[in-house]
Protein backbone atom coordinates (compact mmCIF):
# COMPACT_ATOMS: atom_id res chain seq x y z
CA UNK A 1 0.00 0.00 0.00
CA UNK A 2 1.01 3.23 -1.16
CA UNK A 3 1.51 5.97 2.01
CA UNK A 4 0.52 9.77 0.85
CA UNK A 5 2.81 13.00 0.48
CA UNK A 6 3.12 16.51 2.30
CA UNK A 7 1.32 19.40 0.96
CA UNK A 8 4.02 21.59 -0.51
CA UNK A 9 6.61 19.17 -0.30
CA UNK A 10 8.43 20.23 -3.81
CA UNK A 11 8.79 23.69 -1.77
CA UNK A 12 9.55 22.63 2.13
CA UNK A 13 13.08 23.95 3.14
CA UNK A 14 15.45 21.44 3.55
CA UNK A 15 15.08 20.74 7.06
CA UNK A 16 11.77 19.87 6.87
CA UNK A 17 12.36 18.19 3.86
CA UNK A 18 14.68 15.59 5.68
CA UNK A 19 12.62 15.43 8.64
CA UNK A 20 9.36 14.66 6.62
CA UNK A 21 7.97 17.53 8.27
CA UNK A 22 5.18 20.17 7.25
CA UNK A 23 6.44 23.12 6.26
CA UNK A 24 4.66 26.59 6.63
CA UNK A 25 6.98 28.05 3.81
CA UNK A 26 7.11 31.29 6.59
CA UNK A 27 10.08 33.41 5.05
CA UNK A 28 12.90 34.19 5.74
CA UNK A 29 12.54 30.98 7.93
CA UNK A 30 9.86 28.30 8.93
CA UNK A 31 7.68 28.34 11.65
CA UNK A 32 8.86 24.76 12.65
CA UNK A 33 12.82 25.65 12.90
CA UNK A 34 12.29 28.82 14.23
CA UNK A 35 10.17 26.74 17.22
CA UNK A 36 12.87 24.27 17.26
CA UNK A 37 16.22 26.48 17.18
CA UNK A 38 17.54 25.24 14.07
CA UNK A 39 18.92 27.27 11.22
CA UNK A 40 16.55 27.26 8.31
CA UNK A 41 17.23 27.25 4.50
CA UNK A 42 14.19 28.84 3.61
CA UNK A 43 11.15 27.32 1.65
CA UNK A 44 12.22 26.96 -1.70
CA UNK A 45 11.13 28.86 -5.54
CA UNK A 46 8.26 27.12 -6.96
CA UNK A 47 8.67 24.80 -9.81
CA UNK A 48 6.26 25.41 -12.78
CA UNK A 49 4.32 22.34 -14.58
CA UNK A 50 5.43 22.31 -18.25
CA UNK A 51 3.33 19.76 -20.15
CA UNK A 52 5.42 17.53 -22.13
CA UNK A 53 4.59 18.65 -25.55
CA UNK A 54 4.67 22.21 -25.33
CA UNK A 55 7.93 22.38 -26.88
CA UNK A 56 6.41 21.03 -30.11
CA UNK A 57 3.66 23.77 -30.07
CA UNK A 58 4.18 26.33 -32.87
CA UNK A 59 1.17 28.52 -30.68
CA UNK A 60 2.96 30.73 -28.55
CA UNK A 61 -0.61 31.26 -27.13
CA UNK A 62 -1.74 27.64 -26.82
CA UNK A 63 1.95 27.19 -25.24
CA UNK A 64 1.82 30.06 -22.88
CA UNK A 65 -2.37 28.73 -22.14
CA UNK A 66 -0.58 25.33 -20.73
CA UNK A 67 2.28 26.77 -18.62
CA UNK A 68 -0.12 29.38 -17.12
CA UNK A 69 -2.72 26.51 -16.50
CA UNK A 70 0.18 23.95 -14.66
CA UNK A 71 1.61 26.94 -12.64
CA UNK A 72 -1.83 27.23 -11.45
CA UNK A 73 -2.51 23.94 -10.10
CA UNK A 74 0.32 24.46 -8.09
CA UNK A 75 -0.67 27.01 -5.82
CA UNK A 76 -0.81 30.80 -6.31
CA UNK A 77 1.71 32.51 -7.23
CA UNK A 78 1.54 35.91 -5.52
CA UNK A 79 -0.14 34.79 -2.44
CA UNK A 80 1.40 31.23 -1.62
CA UNK A 81 -2.06 29.77 -0.69
CA UNK A 82 -2.59 26.28 -1.25
CA UNK A 83 -5.17 25.16 -4.00
CA UNK A 84 -8.72 24.63 -2.91
CA UNK A 85 -9.74 21.07 -4.59
CA UNK A 86 -12.07 23.91 -6.97
CA UNK A 87 -8.67 25.88 -8.14
CA UNK A 88 -7.25 22.56 -8.21
CA UNK A 89 -10.45 21.85 -10.67
CA UNK A 90 -10.32 24.95 -12.39
CA UNK A 91 -6.66 24.69 -13.18
CA UNK A 92 -7.28 21.50 -14.68
CA UNK A 93 -9.87 22.90 -16.55
CA UNK A 94 -8.23 25.66 -18.06
CA UNK A 95 -5.83 23.04 -19.17
CA UNK A 96 -8.10 20.88 -20.52
CA UNK A 97 -9.48 23.59 -22.81
CA UNK A 98 -5.91 24.39 -23.69
CA UNK A 99 -5.56 20.71 -24.73
CA UNK A 100 -8.82 20.74 -26.44
CA UNK A 101 -7.79 24.21 -28.53
CA UNK A 102 -4.70 22.15 -29.18
CA UNK A 103 -6.27 19.61 -30.97
CA UNK A 104 -8.58 21.78 -32.61
CA UNK A 105 -5.55 23.96 -34.10
CA UNK A 106 -3.64 20.51 -35.10
CA UNK A 107 -0.98 21.31 -33.13
CA UNK A 108 -0.81 18.19 -31.23
CA UNK A 109 2.21 16.16 -32.33
CA UNK A 110 2.98 12.39 -31.42
CA UNK A 111 5.73 11.04 -30.32
CA UNK A 112 5.42 7.87 -32.56
CA UNK A 113 7.22 7.56 -36.03
CA UNK A 114 4.40 8.58 -38.74
CA UNK A 115 4.26 7.68 -42.55
CA UNK A 116 4.18 10.82 -44.92
CA UNK A 117 2.27 8.44 -47.62
CA UNK A 118 -0.23 7.75 -44.33
CA UNK A 119 -0.60 11.63 -44.26
CA UNK A 120 -0.68 12.30 -48.45
CA UNK A 121 -3.91 13.92 -49.33
CA UNK A 122 -3.89 13.47 -53.37
CA UNK A 123 -7.21 12.16 -54.39
CA UNK A 124 -5.66 10.43 -57.05
CA UNK A 125 -3.60 8.25 -54.69
CA UNK A 126 -6.64 7.54 -51.61
CA UNK A 127 -5.93 3.84 -52.10
CA UNK A 128 -1.79 4.03 -51.54
CA UNK A 129 -2.86 6.77 -48.56
CA UNK A 130 -5.93 3.87 -46.86
CA UNK A 131 -3.10 0.94 -47.58
CA UNK A 132 -0.49 3.18 -45.78
CA UNK A 133 -3.24 3.76 -42.75
CA UNK A 134 -3.87 0.08 -42.87
CA UNK A 135 -0.11 -0.65 -42.02
CA UNK A 136 -0.18 2.15 -39.35
CA UNK A 137 -2.83 0.65 -37.57
CA UNK A 138 -1.77 -3.34 -37.62
CA UNK A 139 -1.85 -4.63 -34.69
CA UNK A 140 1.17 -6.82 -35.49
CA UNK A 141 3.25 -2.91 -35.83
CA UNK A 142 6.62 -3.39 -32.97
CA UNK A 143 5.12 -0.15 -31.85
CA UNK A 144 1.45 -0.10 -31.97
CA UNK A 145 -1.00 3.42 -32.78
CA UNK A 146 -2.95 2.08 -29.08
CA UNK A 147 -1.27 2.28 -25.69
CA UNK A 148 -2.54 -1.50 -25.38
CA UNK A 149 -0.23 -2.65 -28.13
CA UNK A 150 2.46 -1.28 -26.53
CA UNK A 151 2.38 -2.85 -22.93
CA UNK A 152 4.25 -6.59 -22.56
CA UNK A 153 2.13 -7.84 -20.01
CA UNK A 154 -1.17 -9.32 -21.54
CA UNK A 155 -2.99 -8.48 -18.31
CA UNK A 156 -1.89 -5.01 -18.83
CA UNK A 157 -3.64 -4.79 -22.73
CA UNK A 158 -7.31 -3.43 -21.50
CA UNK A 159 -8.02 -1.28 -25.14
CA UNK A 160 -10.33 1.79 -24.76
CA UNK A 161 -13.73 1.88 -26.22
CA UNK A 162 -12.17 3.95 -29.33
CA UNK A 163 -9.25 1.38 -30.13
CA UNK A 164 -11.97 -1.77 -29.61
CA UNK A 165 -14.10 -0.52 -33.00
CA UNK A 166 -10.88 0.57 -34.69
CA UNK A 167 -9.04 -3.15 -33.94
CA UNK A 168 -12.47 -4.81 -34.99
CA UNK A 169 -12.68 -3.04 -37.82
CA UNK A 170 -9.33 -3.66 -39.86
CA UNK A 171 -10.27 -7.26 -40.40
CA UNK A 172 -13.09 -6.46 -42.37
CA UNK A 173 -11.24 -4.99 -45.20
CA UNK A 174 -11.35 -8.18 -47.48
CA UNK A 175 -15.38 -7.99 -47.45
CA UNK A 176 -14.72 -5.27 -50.55
CA UNK A 177 -17.86 -3.27 -49.37
CA UNK A 178 -17.07 0.09 -50.84
CA UNK A 179 -19.60 2.08 -47.96
CA UNK A 180 -17.69 0.00 -44.93
CA UNK A 181 -14.45 0.71 -46.72
CA UNK A 182 -15.26 4.56 -46.81
CA UNK A 183 -16.44 4.41 -43.74
CA UNK A 184 -13.12 2.64 -42.08
CA UNK A 185 -11.12 5.29 -43.94
CA UNK A 186 -12.72 8.22 -42.43
CA UNK A 187 -12.02 6.89 -38.65
CA UNK A 188 -8.46 5.96 -39.75
CA UNK A 189 -7.46 9.11 -41.27
CA UNK A 190 -9.55 11.84 -38.65
CA UNK A 191 -7.27 9.98 -35.90
CA UNK A 192 -4.04 9.92 -37.57
CA UNK A 193 -4.44 13.57 -38.96
CA UNK A 194 -5.23 14.43 -35.66
CA UNK A 195 -2.20 12.36 -33.95
CA UNK A 196 0.47 14.09 -36.34
CA UNK A 197 -1.27 17.23 -36.44
CA UNK A 198 -1.84 16.94 -39.85
CA UNK A 199 -5.14 19.41 -40.95
CA UNK A 200 -5.06 18.58 -44.80
CA UNK A 201 -5.78 14.73 -43.80
CA UNK A 202 -8.48 15.55 -41.02
CA UNK A 203 -10.40 17.97 -43.26
CA UNK A 204 -10.23 14.60 -45.85
CA UNK A 205 -11.89 12.84 -43.71
CA UNK A 206 -14.65 14.51 -42.72
CA UNK A 207 -15.02 15.38 -45.84
CA UNK A 208 -15.18 11.50 -46.47
CA UNK A 209 -17.50 11.09 -43.39
CA UNK A 210 -20.15 13.65 -45.08
CA UNK A 211 -19.71 11.22 -48.32
CA UNK A 212 -20.36 7.57 -46.71
CA UNK A 213 -23.34 9.31 -43.82
CA UNK A 214 -25.50 10.26 -47.13
CA UNK A 215 -24.51 6.96 -48.72
CA UNK A 216 -25.74 5.13 -45.37
CA UNK A 217 -28.80 7.25 -44.91
CA UNK A 218 -30.15 7.06 -48.24
CA UNK A 219 -30.53 2.85 -47.69
CA UNK A 220 -30.57 2.20 -43.94
CA UNK A 221 -34.35 2.60 -44.62
CA UNK A 222 -34.83 -0.33 -46.33
CA UNK A 223 -32.10 -2.33 -45.14
CA UNK A 224 -34.17 -1.88 -41.12
CA UNK A 225 -37.31 -2.46 -42.64
CA UNK A 226 -35.83 -6.05 -44.60
CA UNK A 227 -34.16 -7.08 -41.29
CA UNK A 228 -37.46 -6.17 -39.60
CA UNK A 229 -38.86 -8.93 -41.58
CA UNK A 230 -35.53 -11.19 -42.50
CA UNK A 231 -33.23 -10.67 -39.17
CA UNK A 232 -29.72 -10.36 -39.60
CA UNK A 233 -27.98 -10.60 -42.72
CA UNK A 234 -24.47 -9.96 -44.35
CA UNK A 235 -26.11 -7.06 -46.11
CA UNK A 236 -27.51 -5.48 -42.58
CA UNK A 237 -24.14 -7.03 -40.61
CA UNK A 238 -22.49 -4.22 -43.12
CA UNK A 239 -24.66 -2.12 -42.60
CA UNK A 240 -23.74 -2.18 -38.68
CA UNK A 241 -20.25 -1.63 -38.58
CA UNK A 242 -20.43 0.89 -40.93
CA UNK A 243 -22.88 2.30 -38.43
CA UNK A 244 -19.97 1.45 -35.74
CA UNK A 245 -17.13 3.08 -37.65
CA UNK A 246 -19.41 6.07 -38.14
CA UNK A 247 -20.62 6.46 -34.70
CA UNK A 248 -16.42 5.87 -33.47
CA UNK A 249 -16.03 8.84 -36.03
CA UNK A 250 -17.98 11.40 -34.44
CA UNK A 251 -16.63 10.23 -31.03
CA UNK A 252 -13.27 11.61 -31.88
CA UNK A 253 -14.23 14.11 -33.97
CA UNK A 254 -16.41 15.80 -31.30
CA UNK A 255 -13.97 15.31 -28.24
CA UNK A 256 -17.27 14.19 -26.72
CA UNK A 257 -19.00 17.21 -27.14
CA UNK A 258 -22.25 15.68 -27.21
CA UNK A 259 -23.91 17.81 -29.76
CA UNK A 260 -27.30 17.80 -30.97
CA UNK A 261 -26.07 16.07 -34.27
CA UNK A 262 -23.85 13.25 -32.68
CA UNK A 263 -26.92 12.18 -30.13
CA UNK A 264 -29.10 11.97 -32.90
CA UNK A 265 -26.61 9.48 -34.78
CA UNK A 266 -26.41 7.53 -31.99
CA UNK A 267 -30.10 7.11 -31.09
CA UNK A 268 -30.40 6.27 -34.92
CA UNK A 269 -27.51 3.73 -34.60
CA UNK A 270 -29.18 2.39 -31.19
CA UNK A 271 -32.45 1.67 -33.38
CA UNK A 272 -31.10 -0.19 -35.64
CA UNK A 273 -29.40 -2.70 -33.32
CA UNK A 274 -32.42 -3.01 -31.39
CA UNK A 275 -33.60 -4.39 -34.32
CA UNK A 276 -30.87 -6.77 -35.49
CA UNK A 277 -30.73 -8.39 -31.62
CA UNK A 278 -28.62 -9.29 -29.42
CA UNK A 279 -27.90 -12.63 -30.63
CA UNK A 280 -26.41 -10.78 -34.41
CA UNK A 281 -23.73 -9.23 -32.23
CA UNK A 282 -22.09 -12.81 -32.10
CA UNK A 283 -22.14 -13.08 -35.86
CA UNK A 284 -18.33 -12.79 -35.52
CA UNK A 285 -15.99 -12.03 -33.30
CA UNK A 286 -15.59 -8.26 -35.21
CA UNK A 287 -19.05 -7.67 -34.85
CA UNK A 288 -18.91 -8.17 -30.89
CA UNK A 289 -16.01 -6.22 -30.04
CA UNK A 290 -17.04 -3.51 -32.04
CA UNK A 291 -20.36 -3.67 -30.22
CA UNK A 292 -18.17 -3.78 -27.02
CA UNK A 293 -16.45 -0.48 -28.17
CA UNK A 294 -19.78 1.06 -28.79
CA UNK A 295 -20.95 -0.09 -25.56
CA UNK A 296 -18.29 1.81 -23.79
CA UNK A 297 -19.08 5.28 -26.04
CA UNK A 298 -23.40 4.76 -25.04
CA UNK A 299 -22.64 4.10 -21.05
CA UNK A 300 -20.88 8.06 -21.13
CA UNK A 301 -23.68 9.59 -23.21
CA UNK A 302 -26.33 7.71 -21.01
CA UNK A 303 -24.75 8.82 -17.80
CA UNK A 304 -24.69 12.21 -19.30
CA UNK A 305 -28.17 12.24 -20.41
CA UNK A 306 -29.45 10.71 -17.23
CA UNK A 307 -31.37 8.17 -19.48
CA UNK A 308 -30.89 4.66 -19.07
CA UNK A 309 -30.25 2.36 -22.76
CA UNK A 310 -31.84 -0.61 -23.42
CA UNK A 311 -28.20 -1.96 -23.99
CA UNK A 312 -28.29 -2.56 -19.63
CA UNK A 313 -31.26 -4.86 -20.14
CA UNK A 314 -30.36 -8.73 -19.09
CA UNK A 315 -30.38 -9.87 -22.82
CA UNK A 316 -28.12 -7.24 -24.16
CA UNK A 317 -25.53 -7.48 -21.62
CA UNK A 318 -25.33 -11.75 -21.36
CA UNK A 319 -26.42 -12.94 -24.94
CA UNK A 320 -23.41 -11.34 -26.74
CA UNK A 321 -20.69 -12.99 -24.85
CA UNK A 322 -22.95 -16.41 -24.13
CA UNK A 323 -19.80 -18.17 -25.89
CA UNK A 324 -17.14 -15.44 -25.56
CA UNK A 325 -15.03 -14.63 -22.36
CA UNK A 326 -16.00 -10.99 -21.37
CA UNK A 327 -13.11 -8.67 -21.14
CA UNK A 328 -12.04 -6.17 -17.50
CA UNK A 329 -13.21 -3.19 -19.76
CA UNK A 330 -16.28 -5.46 -20.84
CA UNK A 331 -17.50 -5.87 -17.13
CA UNK A 332 -16.95 -2.29 -16.23
CA UNK A 333 -19.09 -1.19 -19.45
CA UNK A 334 -21.77 -3.62 -17.56
CA UNK A 335 -22.02 -1.45 -14.68
CA UNK A 336 -21.34 1.72 -16.29
CA UNK A 337 -24.66 1.42 -18.32
CA UNK A 338 -26.88 0.36 -15.02
CA UNK A 339 -25.50 3.98 -13.57
CA UNK A 340 -27.83 5.96 -16.18
CA UNK A 341 -30.92 4.41 -15.00
CA UNK A 342 -30.56 4.60 -11.18
CA UNK A 343 -29.91 8.28 -11.47
CA UNK A 344 -32.78 9.00 -13.55
CA UNK A 345 -35.22 7.37 -11.02
CA UNK A 346 -33.30 9.53 -8.19
CA UNK A 347 -33.53 12.47 -10.40
CA UNK A 348 -37.64 11.71 -10.28
CA UNK A 349 -38.07 10.63 -7.11
CA UNK A 350 -36.27 14.09 -5.81
CA UNK A 351 -38.26 15.60 -8.18
CA UNK A 352 -41.59 14.05 -6.53
CA UNK A 353 -40.71 14.76 -3.24
CA UNK A 354 -40.09 18.52 -4.35
CA UNK A 355 -43.22 19.24 -6.66
CA UNK A 356 -46.00 16.63 -5.81
CA UNK A 357 -45.98 17.45 -2.20
CA UNK A 358 -45.82 13.75 -1.26
CA UNK A 359 -46.25 12.52 2.79
CA UNK A 360 -42.52 12.42 4.38
CA UNK A 361 -42.93 9.71 5.40
CA UNK A 362 -43.29 8.18 1.45
CA UNK A 363 -40.30 10.28 0.88
CA UNK A 364 -37.98 8.79 3.44
CA UNK A 365 -38.95 5.36 2.40
CA UNK A 366 -38.14 5.97 -1.06
CA UNK A 367 -35.27 7.33 -0.52
CA UNK A 368 -33.78 4.40 1.75
CA UNK A 369 -35.13 1.91 -0.74
CA UNK A 370 -33.27 3.69 -3.31
CA UNK A 371 -30.39 4.29 -1.63
CA UNK A 372 -29.56 0.51 -0.25
CA UNK A 373 -29.91 -0.08 -4.60
CA UNK A 374 -27.35 2.49 -5.35
CA UNK A 375 -25.14 0.84 -2.57
CA UNK A 376 -25.22 -2.45 -4.24
CA UNK A 377 -24.33 -1.35 -7.40
CA UNK A 378 -21.34 0.68 -6.03
CA UNK A 379 -20.26 -2.80 -4.12
CA UNK A 380 -20.43 -3.97 -7.13
CA UNK A 381 -18.34 -1.63 -8.86
CA UNK A 382 -16.05 -2.20 -5.88
CA UNK A 383 -15.60 -6.03 -6.60
CA UNK A 384 -14.82 -5.04 -10.00
CA UNK A 385 -11.66 -2.99 -9.06
CA UNK A 386 -10.44 -5.79 -6.56
CA UNK A 387 -10.57 -8.66 -9.61
CA UNK A 388 -8.79 -5.90 -11.46
CA UNK A 389 -6.41 -5.68 -8.15
CA UNK A 390 -5.63 -9.05 -8.16
CA UNK A 391 -4.94 -10.03 -11.61
CA UNK A 392 -2.51 -7.44 -12.18
CA UNK A 393 0.86 -7.50 -10.57
CA UNK A 394 2.00 -4.82 -8.31
CA UNK A 395 0.50 -1.72 -7.32
CA UNK A 396 -2.46 -0.19 -9.98
CA UNK A 397 -1.77 3.38 -8.99
CA UNK A 398 0.33 5.72 -6.53
CA UNK A 399 1.53 9.54 -5.93
CA UNK A 400 3.83 10.43 -8.48
CA UNK A 401 5.78 12.13 -6.05
CA UNK A 402 6.03 8.60 -3.99
CA UNK A 403 9.92 7.08 -4.29
CA UNK A 404 9.18 3.80 -3.12
CA UNK A 405 7.54 2.31 -5.75
CA UNK A 406 8.70 5.33 -8.34
CA UNK A 407 10.59 2.74 -10.52
CA UNK A 408 7.45 0.18 -11.11
CA UNK A 409 6.07 2.80 -13.30
CA UNK A 410 5.11 1.34 -17.00
CA UNK A 411 7.57 3.34 -19.38
CA UNK A 412 5.30 4.12 -22.72
CA UNK A 413 7.33 7.64 -24.38
CA UNK A 414 4.12 8.55 -25.91
CA UNK A 415 1.86 8.43 -22.98
CA UNK A 416 4.14 9.66 -20.05
CA UNK A 417 4.01 13.44 -18.87
CA UNK A 418 7.39 14.96 -17.99
CA UNK A 419 5.99 17.65 -15.55
CA UNK A 420 9.24 19.55 -13.69
CA UNK A 421 7.20 19.06 -10.56
CA UNK A 422 5.05 15.91 -9.39
CA UNK A 423 3.13 17.51 -6.88
CA UNK A 424 -0.44 15.98 -7.25
CA UNK A 425 0.18 13.45 -9.70
CA UNK A 426 -0.72 10.10 -10.13
CA UNK A 427 1.35 7.52 -11.41
CA UNK A 428 -0.11 4.24 -13.07
CA UNK A 429 1.15 0.83 -13.76
CA UNK A 430 0.24 1.07 -17.27
CA UNK A 431 -1.24 3.54 -20.03
CA UNK A 432 -4.33 1.05 -20.27
CA UNK A 433 -4.60 0.63 -16.42
CA UNK A 434 -4.53 4.50 -16.06
CA UNK A 435 -7.93 4.84 -18.54
CA UNK A 436 -9.63 1.63 -16.76
CA UNK A 437 -9.35 3.92 -13.59
CA UNK A 438 -10.63 7.11 -14.57
CA UNK A 439 -13.55 5.47 -16.17
CA UNK A 440 -14.00 3.51 -13.16
CA UNK A 441 -13.69 6.73 -11.18
CA UNK A 442 -16.39 8.10 -13.02
CA UNK A 443 -18.91 5.77 -12.76
CA UNK A 444 -18.31 5.78 -8.21
CA UNK A 445 -18.62 9.63 -8.43
CA UNK A 446 -21.78 9.70 -10.31
CA UNK A 447 -23.27 7.11 -7.51
CA UNK A 448 -21.76 9.02 -5.06
CA UNK A 449 -23.40 11.92 -5.97
CA UNK A 450 -26.72 10.08 -6.13
CA UNK A 451 -25.88 8.61 -2.64
CA UNK A 452 -25.34 11.92 -1.41
CA UNK A 453 -28.80 13.69 -3.20
CA UNK A 454 -30.87 10.42 -1.39
CA UNK A 455 -29.19 11.20 2.11
CA UNK A 456 -29.98 14.65 2.31
CA UNK A 457 -33.20 14.30 1.31
CA UNK A 458 -33.80 11.88 4.13
CA UNK A 459 -32.44 14.23 6.48
CA UNK A 460 -34.46 16.84 4.92
CA UNK A 461 -37.68 15.35 5.09
CA UNK A 462 -37.51 13.60 8.30
CA UNK A 463 -36.23 16.56 10.20
CA UNK A 464 -39.94 17.83 9.32
CA UNK A 465 -41.78 15.22 11.10
CA UNK A 466 -43.05 15.66 14.97
CA UNK A 467 -40.91 13.18 16.67
CA UNK A 468 -37.13 13.26 16.31
CA UNK A 469 -35.93 9.99 14.36
CA UNK A 470 -33.40 7.86 14.60
CA UNK A 471 -32.96 7.95 11.03
CA UNK A 472 -31.45 11.23 11.03
CA UNK A 473 -28.77 9.47 13.12
CA UNK A 474 -28.23 6.81 11.46
CA UNK A 475 -28.16 8.63 8.05
CA UNK A 476 -25.83 11.72 9.15
CA UNK A 477 -22.21 10.04 9.30
CA UNK A 478 -23.06 7.76 5.94
CA UNK A 479 -23.69 11.06 4.37
CA UNK A 480 -20.45 12.40 5.84
CA UNK A 481 -18.51 9.61 4.55
CA UNK A 482 -19.93 9.66 1.34
CA UNK A 483 -19.08 13.39 0.44
CA UNK A 484 -15.48 12.73 1.93
CA UNK A 485 -15.33 9.82 -0.43
CA UNK A 486 -16.52 11.67 -3.53
CA UNK A 487 -14.26 14.51 -2.69
CA UNK A 488 -11.33 11.88 -2.83
CA UNK A 489 -12.84 10.26 -6.01
CA UNK A 490 -13.27 13.49 -7.59
CA UNK A 491 -9.76 14.66 -7.00
CA UNK A 492 -8.51 11.22 -8.08
CA UNK A 493 -9.42 11.86 -11.51
CA UNK A 494 -7.90 15.21 -11.94
CA UNK A 495 -4.88 13.70 -10.64
CA UNK A 496 -5.21 10.82 -13.08
CA UNK A 497 -5.13 13.64 -15.80
CA UNK A 498 -1.41 14.34 -16.31
CA UNK A 499 -0.88 11.19 -17.13
CA UNK A 500 -3.90 9.95 -19.10
CA UNK A 501 -4.01 12.88 -21.35
CA UNK A 502 -0.74 12.89 -22.40
CA UNK A 503 -1.75 11.43 -25.77
CA UNK A 504 -4.22 10.92 -27.59
CA UNK A 505 -6.33 8.25 -26.99
CA UNK A 506 -6.40 8.55 -23.14
CA UNK A 507 -6.99 12.47 -23.96
CA UNK A 508 -10.19 11.22 -25.59
CA UNK A 509 -10.42 8.53 -22.78
CA UNK A 510 -10.16 11.48 -20.20
CA UNK A 511 -13.08 13.57 -21.29
CA UNK A 512 -16.45 11.64 -20.19
CA UNK A 513 -15.07 11.00 -16.99
CA UNK A 514 -14.17 14.69 -16.49
CA UNK A 515 -17.68 15.43 -17.11
CA UNK A 516 -18.33 13.62 -13.80
CA UNK A 517 -15.76 16.35 -11.98
CA UNK A 518 -17.56 18.91 -13.65
CA UNK A 519 -20.74 17.66 -12.26
CA UNK A 520 -19.57 17.21 -8.89
CA UNK A 521 -17.59 21.15 -8.30
CA UNK A 522 -20.51 22.71 -9.89
CA UNK A 523 -22.56 20.69 -7.72
CA UNK A 524 -20.13 21.88 -4.32
CA UNK A 525 -20.44 25.53 -5.64
CA UNK A 526 -24.06 26.09 -5.85
CA UNK A 527 -24.00 23.94 -2.34
CA UNK A 528 -21.48 27.04 -1.21
CA UNK A 529 -23.68 29.44 -2.84
CA UNK A 530 -26.85 28.48 -1.09
CA UNK A 531 -25.01 27.42 2.49
CA UNK A 532 -24.23 31.31 2.13
CA UNK A 533 -27.30 32.67 1.98
CA UNK A 534 -28.76 31.15 4.81
CA UNK A 535 -29.37 32.88 8.36
CA UNK A 536 -27.25 31.11 11.00
CA UNK A 537 -30.76 29.83 12.96
CA UNK A 538 -31.15 28.19 9.54
CA UNK A 539 -28.15 25.99 9.38
CA UNK A 540 -28.68 25.30 13.04
CA UNK A 541 -32.10 23.45 12.13
CA UNK A 542 -32.53 19.97 13.15
CA UNK A 543 -31.76 17.76 10.17
CA UNK A 544 -29.39 19.82 8.27
CA UNK A 545 -26.15 19.13 7.75
CA UNK A 546 -23.91 21.26 6.26
CA UNK A 547 -21.16 20.52 3.37
CA UNK A 548 -18.35 20.03 4.23
CA UNK A 549 -15.21 22.24 3.55
CA UNK A 550 -13.58 20.77 0.55
CA UNK A 551 -10.03 19.19 1.68
CA UNK A 552 -6.96 18.41 -0.70
CA UNK A 553 -6.92 14.55 -0.44
CA UNK A 554 -3.94 12.52 1.15
CA UNK A 555 -3.56 9.30 -0.14
CA UNK A 556 -3.95 6.13 2.12
CA UNK A 557 -3.88 4.14 0.01
CA UNK A 558 -4.50 2.16 -3.05
CA UNK A 559 -7.42 0.20 -2.93
CA UNK A 560 -11.00 1.27 -4.10
CA UNK A 561 -12.05 2.20 -0.42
Amino acid sequence: MAGGHTPGSSERCDECKQRRKKCDLQTPQCGRCRRGGRQCSGPKSKTLFVHRQTGSFPSTTQRQILIEAYRDRSADTATQVRLTPEQFYEATTRHINGLRAILAGYEWHSSLTKDSVALSTNQTLLTTTYAALLSEFDPARTVGIFSADRVDTPSAMHYSNVAKVVRSLLPLIPLASPMLNRSIFCLLALYYGLLHGCPELAELARSSYTAVLGLYSRHLGTVMLKTEHEGSTSKADIFMYTSFALQAFEHVNEADVYGSGHLAHIDGALSFLQKLGPNAMRNSPSMRTAFSGFRGIVAFVSINRRQPSFLADFEWVQLPYVDSEKTTRDCLNDLGLEVPSYLAVVDQLLKSARFDHLPPTSVVDQCLTQLMDVASLRRRLENWYYALEVSTPGALFWPQIDPVIKSANSQDPECTPEYSNNFHQLAFSSGPIAGLLVQYWSFQLELLMAAIDLQEAVLRFDGQQAASSAVQQATAPGLRRDRAKANEVAQLILQGEPRVGSCLEGFLSLLPPLRSASRYFERQRAARSIEGGRAKDEKEDVGHTPSPKLELVQFKGLRGE
